[in-house]
């Protein structure tokens, strides 16, 4: 049912019936990072209107089909001006600039706090265990075995990164709705994107861990207590 001419509602006084003659998948008229809204296509007959945009598919050269759009155009109407002819593509890119260049924007600052994040993982971890070069040549000078000694201290060193990891996760994943608004066709919890970062973490830390306790295991344990 159609009232006052174009509006959706309820039979009132003087409704005008529509016959449905064909039902459409959702278009993202009014913007592809919008809401879907319901709609309906009339014939221009119907509702006159004094301007409105044609969507034509397009295989092969699309300045032939403009040309013969016109030609059409011309032999309908010759006073009928074609304006603002532009490609789905531009039309798509225009639309979503600014959200694209705060995705870009963001982009650049997470890679930037993502580097930093590395390497000042790298740097804590690293210290933290050269701090322990003294204990771990104690450790040696009384017999216990490289691999053992490793072992322990990559593993002390991971059950801190993997309680930060959890924090760092649940952190992220509650903040995430910070982001969703400016995201189109991108999930702001992509399993895909944390599994990747927090992968990357982890070797590094895992790293950071294993490089300094393995020289320190490797120093002769009276000249590492002398602090040679």
């Amino acid at each position: 049912r159609v009232t006052n001419g174009a509006d959706i509602g309820e039979i009132g006084d003087d409704p005008t019936w529509m016959t449905v003659v064909g039902v459409t998948r959702d278009v993202k008229h009014y913007g592809i990072d919008k809401v879907m809204r319901p709609g309906l296509y009339r014939p221009l007959r119907q509702g006159p209107t004094r301007g409105f945009s044609v969507a034509l598919r397009v295989r092969g050269d699309s300045e032939a089909v403009m040309a013969q759009a016109r030609a059409i155009t011309t032999d309908m109407d010759s006073e009928l001006p074609l304006y603002n002819i532009r490609n789905m593509t531009e039309q798509v890119d225009k639309s979503l600039f600014t959200r694209r260049a705060m995705s870009w924007l963001i982009g650049a600052f997470s890679t930037v706090a993502l580097l930093l994040a590395v390497a000042g993982l790298y740097g804590v971890i690293s210290y933290s265990v050269g701090q322990r070069t003294k204990e771990i040549s104690v450790r040696m000078a009384v017999g216990a075995q490289k691999h053992d000694v490793l072992a322990q201290i990559v593993r002390q060193g991971m059950q801190l990164v993997a309680m930060g990891v959890v924090g760092g996760l649940v952190i992220s994943l509650a903040s995430a709705k910070l982001v969703s608004g400016i995201l189109v066709g991108v999930e702001a919890t992509d399993p895909l994107v944390y599994a990747g970062v927090t992968l990357l973490l982890v070797v590094v830390a895992g790293v950071a861990n294993y490089l300094p306790a393995r020289r320190a295991a490797s120093l002769d344990p009276a000249r590492a207590l002398r602090g040679d």
